[in-house]
């Protein structure tokens, strides 16, 4: 979701549970590396000259230039012959707020046009942002209380308490957010230290936080009913708000007034007086509700609706839904919507056969079978289930490349890295790599198909908390 992917430091808890039972009397002490097994290993490696010529080579190096399949690289232009008129780059910094970054930059063109702004014009991701972790921290800890019952090492709860107040977020938070607090000009909640580089403050609140729902739980153990636990959560949420204001600044709330000044295009200075909520409402024309969110989900049933518990920002929102259909699906419609002039958000597993350089994404970019003489292909269920590959990153479709007959050659993608990252910003994704490494769309309701629409329809299925798709995000 970020340049910087961790933002905190993985800890393993372990769980007193019989070994016996985990691995099903499996005797691992007769699999345990020998010096004679260590001997073998050895003699498999043959330091020949090309061997040598690796080893010199990726020992000063590393493997990530090395591998990279300079052909393929080469093979790629930014030249697409359908692109929409989106605003300038913008850049999200050392944080993970690429969901809100892309989801921001679909409202921008709209405000932009109305009142003629230039294109460098942004909406404030800082006042979203300070919302969005305020909600989340009452989020967590009203699940703290809705689970002080269960066992600490349940594996919801660890779940739950593993990363309290993260960065990332999925659509729903975009949508979440921006409909009950609005949107600002980013003159009005400038970017601050602390919004650009996240991690100490995300360490901060996370250590509050868990020492919060510690108390939480032993409060509930000592008698305490769930009004005076939430009197007591109301202390620590005073807590959390004076952190974020340190960190932040003081937010404008969303019923409260505030004045806009600005240049339109005929280089008149013009003054106008909203809300954040009347802003949201009277500067674009985009309703997000009527967006839906389609996922490739390999290791659920395809053509379900399914909802990911304990996947929101807000307490009285929904958990995350979404159509479960298989890429091939969902990227016909994708194409559909960007023809038809509208941005696409979605979310990918970056990292994987991409040139920041050059900014090229295509499958087979990086070679690391051949540089390191390893298989490391596994299909798109296996990337999921193991970890290997899941999306981690948001960005915006924002053009098309297309043959005389209509075969897409490659995507437009508008990122959040910066005009230093990529081609000036921009990336050309190739459609092989859409087909790997894109898991989810969000698309208006228009451009759905009636199978897709009928889907929705179903009842959700729950998934639970520790899902692959949700622990990423």
């Amino acid at each position: 979701m970020k340049r910087v992917l961790s933002l905190g430091f993985v800890c393993v808890l372990f769980i007193n549970v019989s070994i016996a039972g985990i691995f099903d009397n499996y005797n691992m002490e007769e699999g345990k590396l020998t010096p004679d097994l260590i001997q073998k290993l050895e003699d498999s490696f043959e330091l020949d000259a090309n061997n040598k010529a690796k080893l010199n080579a990726i020992s000063k190096n590393g493997p990530e230039e090395l591998a990279t399949d300079h052909e393929i690289s080469n093979k790629y232009d930014h030249i697409f012959n359908f692109t929409l008129e989106d605003p300038d780059i913008t850049d999200q910094q050392h944080s993970g707020r690429c969901w809100l970054f892309a989801g921001l930059n679909i409202l921008r063109p709209d405000i932009i046009e109305k009142y003629g702004l230039s294109s460098d014009f942004e909406l404030s991701q800082t006042y979203s942002f300070f919302w969005d972790k305020l909600e989340k921290s009452n989020t967590f800890l009203e699940q703290v209380i809705a689970t002080r019952k269960k066992n600490i090492l349940n594996r919801s709860v660890q779940d739950l308490i593993r990363a309290p107040i993260g960065d990332g977020g999925w659509w729903n938070y975009v949508v979440e957010v921006v409909e009950k607090y609005g949107v600002v000009p980013k003159s009005i909640g400038p970017e601050t230290y602390n919004s650009k580089n996240t991690r100490g403050m995300n360490k901060m609140l996370s250590r509050i936080l868990k020492k919060d729902a510690a108390l939480l739980r032993k409060l509930h153990k000592q008698g305490k009913n769930i009004k005076e636990l939430r009197q007591e959560k109301e202390k620590m949420l005073a807590a959390v708000y004076r952190v974020l204001v340190y960190h932040l600044g003081i937010p404008v709330k969303p019923d409260e007034e505030f004045i806009w000044r600005f240049k339109n295009e005929n280089d008149e200075i013009v003054e106008k007086k909203f809300t954040p909520k009347s802003f949201y409402k009277e500067a674009t024309n985009i309703d997000l509700k009527n967006y839906i969110s389609i996922l490739d989900h390999p290791l659920h049933d395809y053509n379900q609706h399914y909802q990911i518990n304990f996947c929101k920002n807000i307490t009285d929102a929904r958990d995350m839904d979404f159509i479960n259909l298989k890429v091939d699906k969902f990227k016909s419609l994708t194409a559909r919507a960007v023809l038809d002039s509208t941005p696409v958000w979605f979310a990918a597993a970056s990292g994987f056969d991409m040139s920041s350089e050059n900014g090229i994404m295509a499958a087979g970019l990086k070679n690391y079978e051949s540089l390191l003489n390893v298989d490391m292909d596994y299909s798109r269920k296996e990337g999921v289930a193991y970890g290997i590959c899941i999306p981690n990153h948001a960005m915006v479709f924002s053009g098309l490349d297309t043959t005389d007959a209509g075969k897409i050659r490659k995507w437009r993608v508008t990122n959040s890295w910066g005009t230093d990252n990529g081609k000036a910003g921009y990336y050309a994704m190739t459609d092989d790599w859409f087909d790997k490494y894109v898991f989810n769309v969000i698309l208006p309701k228009r451009y759905l198909s009636q199978e897709a629409l009928s889907i929705l329809e179903q009842k959700a299925k729950e998934i639970p908390t520790w899902d692959p798709m949700k622990i990423q995000f």
